[in-house]
């Protein structure tokens, strides 16, 4: 059995950037950015079963690259892009954004659906049981 510290290591280090499948094009900074995220919180990853929320934002970047988002996703979007990139978010001035209660819960559904997705991947790879 793998206890949490050993499915930690594995997840930090191995675990896919997971992207929208309409734009699997991700920047080389945005790839070492979400590595860095994520080796500080792999073990909150894995007791929450939660991806970082610097994943959410790589996926809905590439998601954004897609398809127009609604306004829920949007305000996601922005609140993460400011929570990130606050020197970026203020020379284009994004507006500041608090998530309602409804948006915090479909981030972390969000959340929960990319960990899956690495999760199985990883297992796909051997690399977890």
């Amino acid at each position: 059995m793998v206890d949490k510290f050993e499915k930690a290591l594995v997840y930090e280090i191995c675990a896919p950037i997971i992207a929208d499948p309409r734009w699997q094009n991700i920047p080389k900074e945005l790839k070492e950015l979400a590595l860095i995220h994520r080796v500080g919180n792999s073990l909150k990853c894995v007791e929450e079963e939660k991806a970082t929320e610097f994943d959410a934002l790589i996926y809905l970047h590439t998601a954004s690259l897609s398809v127009p988002f609604n306004e829920q996703w949007f305000r996601i979007y922005v609140y993460l892009f400011r929570k990130y990139f606050p020197k970026h978010a203020k020379v284009i001035e994004l507006p500041e954004v608090k998530l309602t209660e409804v948006e915090k819960e479909e981030l972390d559904k969000l959340r929960s659906w990319i960990f899956k997705q690495q999760i199985r991947h990883l297992r796909e790879r051997k690399l977890l049981k």
